[in-house]
């Protein structure tokens, strides 16, 4: 996990299907920008726009990268949960101020039997955040609530809350389960996990 706040998920969301795509490409490829201009020179990800292939294939790849070997193949061979698991496992992964949010409030809010995140839960943590981060208390207003969507975009992607905002606690299976305690155990700690 990074040390700075990497905001740049701004314009995104979980990109189930263009990560499991270039994660297929990926063991073709040994450097980063060769992927990426290959996922470019190829239209990999079926965009109108050259910019929009660079901007995706930007936020993509770090999150691949973030990932063991072992959960790169459970993004190859796992079932759709399984694979939406391990998303939100990278983007949490990649993104500090996603992966405290997950901690904080998703997996938090379970434990305390609560149901459902507010935007004022958000406002609240994203204020906490921003008093001690610069970077975070200089966004504008406007890129704060864009950044507000997209974080609830994601999680009602990876099936982490549904569209009222309610949490949907997952149980994961065992192969995601053992990659992460093999990597980090502490990476458990971004899941609304129904303990079994």
């Amino acid at each position: 996990m990074q040390n700075e706040y990497k905001m740049s998920y701004l314009l995104g969301g979980l990109y189930y299907n263009e990560t499991i795509l270039i994660n297929r490409e990926f063991d073709d490829y040994h450097e980063t920008k060769t992927i990426k201009d290959e996922i470019v020179k190829q239209n990999l990800l079926k965009t109108k726009k050259e910019r929009t292939a660079k901007r995706m294939a930007s936020e993509i790849i770090p999150r691949i990268e973030s990932l063991t070997d072992e959960q790169r193949e459970i993004l190859k061979t796992g079932s759709r949960e399984e694979k939406k698991q391990i998303l939100w496992l990278a983007c949490c992964k990649t993104y500090r101020f996603i992966n405290e949010f997950a901690r904080d409030i998703l997996h938090e809010y379970t434990i305390a039997a609560r149901k459902k995140i507010t935007t004022n839960d958000y406002e609240a943590f994203y204020n906490n955040k921003a008093d001690k981060s610069n970077k975070l208390a200089s966004l504008k207003e406007s890129t704060r609530k864009k950044l507000r969507a997209v974080l609830f975009k994601m999680m009602r992607e990876a099936e982490m809350i549904n569209r009222e905002k309610e949490i949907i606690p997952v149980i994961l299976s065992k192969k995601v389960r053992e990659s992460i305690k093999r990597d980090d155990p502490n990476d458990l700690l971004i899941f609304p996990e129904i303990r079994q």
